[in-house]
């Protein structure tokens, strides 16, 4: 807590720069040094500025007004500073030393955020006294207020301009996980040229990165959950442009979970598929080895196929996002042009979103030749998410065919881009599993001696994948080309 001044008669004195410390109210965190420097010479030179304002605290001083000043007189080896020596209480200064500082032109939310909170710390009011008192309403105040809750990294990113306020507010939801912060600071590089969804995109890939769907689908989960599974699962709401979707991130148990309920079902595909239609006589006979292992090599080719149509739609989208400007006319066109549920529909909803009031094709076609680039990839970055992030069976969602055609435009290619991840071991058979440390120049081992490089040591299928996914693949598995 900062010092309470201590009473003294207002007067006018020449102190000792090193005798004057700097408020704790000060919100301003950024200077020009080029601009200090010329006003410390100008102040060295004795011309006439205004004296700073300071009281008393114990035998020193601190700082009301004139920060400047005195870093400039800091800066420049200036010995003494003049100055009006004032009483006033923690409070006066805090609301005296906001509202200067929110009267500047130049003032950042984050400075505008901790001008209000050291006024907020000082006085003990509420967000709706100090709204009143700044001419605020109690939201905003209450919006400045939660940036503050954001990571240094996030704080500076708001101040440079590299992330709006609006921006921030997405992030700030997510301030209780820093797992998750640490991903959405990787994605900062994409924000300046975002709009709000396209923004919200970039924080559902980085809460992906850190957590498993709970949405029960053949690419989500699969397996059942009970209640106390569920509430150790850690579960979360993720808002995307497709709506809120609920996700755990209690990785390791999903995992475990997801892993123990698919070797189940591929004990119990195997057990069902035993016994097969009998010859006339009835007599029922048993699958060959030969049979079994055709039916197993079919289950997961068809497991491996929608592995990679997942994996083109996740880099269709990132390639999308990623885009230059040159790329958007061509593919909005490319978008209108499709054919399918919706197509009607397709030149009517890009000319509500480029603002074009006579609807026809031929308006659209002469509203993108006029449309800055920058609300070009806007607008197809929204449409093209929204596009290809959702169910491909669905009929307003784009086909596999579409997805790889995207990434065909971007030059995607999953033989030189793919990365090693659970989510495709999980889809193998243990005998696969092996097979592929063999391929990778992994030896396995009884325990867990050697280089980890090229050791593994695992117990069963979930012990394999977990394993596995800890190595940097050399090439891509044969089975992942030619599924």
């Amino acid at each position: 807590m900062p010092a309470t001044a201590t009473a003294a008669k207002v007067e006018t004195l020449d102190i000792p720069v090193g005798l004057v410390d700097p408020s704790p109210f000060q919100h301003r965190k950024r200077f020009d040094e080029e601009k200090l420097r010329e006003l410390g010479q100008s102040i060295k030179k004795g011309e006439q500025h205004q004296a700073v304002k300071v009281r008393r605290v114990g035998d020193r001083f601190e700082l009301v007004f004139g920060e400047r000043r005195l870093r400039a007189c800091k800066l420049v080896k200036v010995r003494t500073i003049r100055a009006v020596v004032v009483d006033m209480t923690d409070e006066e200064v805090a609301a005296a030393q906001a509202e200067e500082n929110l009267k500047r032109e130049d003032i950042t939310p984050i400075e505008t955020a901790r001008a209000l909170k050291s006024y907020a710390d000082a006085s003990g009011k509420t967000q709706k006294a100090i709204g009143g008192r700044f001419g605020m309403k109690q939201p905003t105040v209450a919006n400045y207020l939660r940036l503050l809750e954001l990571p240094e990294v996030f704080q500076d990113a708001i101040d440079d301009g590299a992330l709006t306020v609006s921006q921030a507010k997405e992030v700030a939801k997510w301030k209780d996980r820093p797992v998750v912060l640490a991903e959405i600071e990787k994605e900062l590089k994409h924000a300046k040229n975002q709009s709000g969804d396209g923004w919200k995109g970039h924080i559902f890939r980085a809460v992906g990165r850190v957590s498993r769907p709970m949405e029960k689908s053949s690419s989500g989960r699969q397996f059942p959950v009970t209640r106390a599974q569920r509430k150790e699962l850690d579960c979360g709401t993720v808002t995307t442009w497709l709506g809120d979707t609920e996700v755990a991130f209690n990785v390791e148990l999903w995992d475990k979970l997801h892993a123990a309920h698919m070797e189940k079902v591929e004990a119990e595909a195997v057990e069902a598929g035993d016994v097969i239609a009998a010859d006339g006589s009835g007599a029922a006979a048993e699958k060959t080895d030969e049979q079994k292992a055709k039916e197993q090599a079919e289950r997961v080719a068809k497991r491996v196929a929608a592995y990679r149509l997942r994996w083109h739609q996740r880099k269709a989208i990132a390639a999308v996002d990623e885009m230059k400007p040159e790329h958007a006319t061509r593919l909005l066109l490319y978008w209108c042009g499709q054919s399918g549920a919706g197509t009607a529909d397709r030149w009517q909803t890009l000319a509500t979103r480029l603002g074009v009031r006579e609807r026809s094709a031929e308006n659209v076609l002469v509203a993108l030749g006029k449309t800055t680039p920058k609300k070009l990839v806007d607008v197809t970055r929204d449409l093209f998410r929204e596009w290809l992030a959702g169910d491909l069976e669905r009929s307003n969602s784009a086909t596999p065919e579409v997805v790889l055609a995207v990434c065909e435009w971007f030059k995607v290619r999953i033989e030189e881009q793919w990365e090693n991840e659970a989510e495709f071991l999980e889809l193998l058979p243990v005998a696969e599993l092996l097979k592929l440390a063999s391929d990778w120049g992994i030896e396995m081992v009884a325990g867990g001696e050697g280089e980890p490089e090229k050791r593994l040591s695992a117990h069963g299928k979930s012990g394999l994948v977990y394993g596995l996914s800890q190595y940097e693949a050399p090439h891509v598995p044969s089975v992942l080309l030619h599924p």
